[in-house]
């Protein structure tokens, strides 16, 4: 290999950046270890080969709003000491203007040609080239962009429209001014002046731009004193020479190369030169970025199964989970409602998923954060402050909307952390002692803040309690009301949790009986994710639980009305059953009961009588196989509602000290399995093999 010391010297040198990089990132995002991973993984070769590349590294990255894509993007090119050539464009600002994108390129870029740049385009989802609707539309102003992608060049029309209608009011003077007998020599005006001068007033002749450097502004003063000593006029003013050698300087070294052509050259052939400028301003310029690395960063909110979930009570774990099973493929079908084919194979497969963040990731989030404020307190008033568990929990609690990602949490702290961290450093004032350590904790919608004193060659001693109210806007939602409608949900609620756990095998993550949304109650369990026909029985069972739980407690006519989502559940997987999957005895299948938006079609009971009975049979058998299993574990349904009704919550280790306490002991599983231990499918497999003789 032919490699000069030198070089591998640089390359070496730059594989350690970015290794460093790599590191540094993992220490400062929370929860995108893969991601950071994956980045730094697709930039090496351009980052240490630069030479090598012909067309520009595109890499996109997709994610829902909040998540850190830009932020992750600019601090990498910071790591790698490359901020400096880092240039973001926010694609929604050059929507409706023609040729808004490819001017500022030209402005800002042109230096930077065939130069290691990173380019960023941001909202990238904007940018689409299918509208809802499916019918294709027309984005001229962002071609340029595809252009960039596709081969790195930009075509760049020309900005100086000014100048260029300047020129041409130029020759429509001159051919008057030579109509009207104006003579010309030697550059200068020698007969026909007052002509002249009224076409072309002194102040044509007096103005020195300020676009050149200092010699060639002491170069264009010296042509105007010229002229005002010896009286005589150019016959090309000063303003059109300045526009023309701005456009001609590989021709001419300086103004004066420019100045000395135009004395020797007649009229016809002043015009011609105006002209061939006129030609060469007009002509586009290719712009060359094939070395550059493109980000494409985008929201694809649907391509995320709970997206348009506000609830702040969705398990943030499973919501990660869940999208951790995007691929590829589902990233470039949402990419197909959007942009056309030719585009998207533009795009390549550089495609960066974002995974939402589970709870240790804003666990992580928020643990940076305090240590952030922490540390500039600390540094700007040699105060420690120390937080508490109890005040991370309670900041978890309050500021984790998992479909939202991190703002939320960065707004929540700055409201409760930030904003009473200067009521804690007034009192330190106001107290006139010599505090240096700050204990945070939090209880009752109040943080309690002990103060510590300090003395040269003594311990630390607690000098004074301090309270500080919040208002908190979402935990105080949570709170258990222990009223009438509590009781109610806490009833229903255990309904579908003692099927999960008895007649599913899976515990649920937990249950709750108060929460923040609108939703009264909700039970979160994490479900296989193969369906058959004996998971959706059981899913259909448990869906019913509800319904059957309140029944057995408070009697059919004490039902509540908060079962219809359960109902429609229920339904529309023994629809799919019958309808969809073929899970019965009949010869043929019918599609069409499920709609467009995923619900079942209100008229199917109107139309496939066959099919109905069917479907009818199993709602029947799953809602009494609900009631036998729970008024064999009414203890157990009746000590669980009894709790969840002065309790707003019910975790997973709580549940199951319940369910080892008061379950029916037949009806408890041999153990509880979690969703990827529900079948055994492949084991039954292994087993089946080693049984069969050869």
């Amino acid at each position: 290999m032919k490699i000069e010391k030198d070089d591998i010297s640089r390359m070496r040198s730059k594989k350690k950046l970015l290794n460093d990089a790599r590191i540094q990132l993992k220490t400062e995002f929370a929860g995108i270890d893969v991601v950071i991973d994956e980045l730094i993984n697709y930039v090496e070769s351009w980052f240490i080969f630069p030479e090598s590349q012909s067309r520009p590294l595109v890499v996109s990255l997709w994610g829902l709003t909040g998540i850190g894509k830009t932020s992750l993007v600019k601090r990498f090119s910071e790591l790698i000491e490359m901020n400096g050539l880092l240039f973001h464009f926010d694609v929604g600002e050059y929507q409706g203007n023609e040729n808004r994108l490819k001017h500022d390129f030209s402005r800002n870029l042109e230096q930077h040609q065939n130069k290691n740049i990173i380019l960023v385009f941001d909202e990238f989802q904007i940018a689409r080239t299918i509208a809802e609707g499916g019918e294709e539309q027309n984005i001229s102003e962002l071609r340029a962009i595809w252009e960039l992608i596709d081969s790195g060049n930009l075509n760049a029309l020309p900005d100086n429209y000014y100048d260029i209608a300047s020129l041409f009011e130029f020759l429509d003077k001159i051919n008057y001014c030579i109509s009207n007998g104006v003579r010309v020599k030697d550059g200068y005006v020698v007969g026909g002046e007052d002509i002249y001068s009224k076409v072309f007033p002194a102040k044509h002749n007096d103005n020195i731009t300020d676009m050149f450097d200092f010699d060639e502004m002491n170069s264009m003063k010296r042509i105007a004193d010229t002229e005002k000593d010896s009286k005589k006029m150019l016959f090309v003013p000063q303003k059109y020479i300045t526009i023309m050698f701005s456009n001609r300087q590989k021709e001419f070294i300086c103004i004066d190369d420019l100045l000395i052509k135009l004395k020797t050259i007649d009229v016809v052939e002043t015009i011609r030169f105006v002209n061939q400028t006129i030609d060469i301003m007009l002509m586009p310029k290719i712009y060359n970025f094939s070395k550059s690395l493109i980000f494409i960063i985008g929201n694809l909110d649907e391509v995320y199964a709970m997206n348009d979930q506000t609830d702040p009570d969705l398990d943030a774990d499973l919501f990660c989970e869940d999208s951790k099973k995007i691929t590829l493929i589902d990233v470039k079908k949402a990419l197909a409602k959007r942009f056309r084919q030719e585009q998207i194979s533009r795009l390549g497969n550089n495609h960066i998923i974002y995974p939402t963040l589970d709870s240790e990731a804003y666990a992580k989030i928020i643990d940076l954060n305090l240590n952030i404020i922490a540390k500039n307190i600390k540094d700007k008033f040699d105060v420690a402050f120390t937080f508490d568990n109890s005040v991370k929990s309670i900041l978890y609690h309050e500021s984790v909307f998992p479909a939202q990602g991190v703002r939320p949490v960065l707004t929540t702290i700055r409201h409760l952390i930030e904003n009473n961290s200067s009521k804690v450093l007034s009192d330190i004032i106001d107290s006139e002692k010599n505090i240096k350590n700050v204990f945070w904790r939090y209880a009752n919608d109040m943080f309690i803040n002990s103060f510590y004193e300090y003395s040269i060659g003594n311990p630390p001693i607690a000098s004074f309690e301090k309270k500080y109210n919040l208002k908190l806007k979402v935990n105080s939602l949570r709170e258990s009301k222990k009223d009438e409608k509590q009781a109610m949900i806490a009833v229903h609620e255990s309904g579908h949790a003692i099927l999960s756990s008895l007649l599913i095998g899976i515990l649920p993550k937990k249950v709750m009986s108060k929460t923040s949304s609108s939703f009264d109650g909700v039970c979160i369990i994490d479900l296989p994710d193969i369906d058959t026909k004996k998971s959706m029985m059981q899913h259909i069972t448990m869906s019913l639980g509800g319904i059957a739980a309140e029944r057995i407690i408070f009697g059919l006519d004490d039902q509540s009305c908060g079962a219809q989502k359960d109902i429609e559940v229920a339904t529309q997987n023994a629809v799919r059953m019958i309808k969809h999957f073929g899970m019965s005895d009949l010869a043929t299948l019918r599609v069409g009961a499920i709609t467009s938006d995923n619900s079942v079609d209100s008229k199917y009971l109107e139309n496939d009588g066959e099919y109905n009975s069917k479907i009818k049979s199993i709602m029947k058998y799953c809602l009494d196989e609900a009631n036998v299993i729970l008024l064999r574990n009414k203890t157990l349904l009746i000590k669980m509602a009894e709790y969840l009704s002065e309790n707003s919550r019910m975790d997973q280790d709580v549940i199951c000290q319940f369910m080892d306490r008061y379950a029916f002991k037949k009806d408890m599983p041999e153990k509880f399995v979690n969703k990827d231990e529900y079948y055994g499918f492949k084991s039954k497999i292994t087993e089946l093999s080693n049984s069969v003789k050869l």
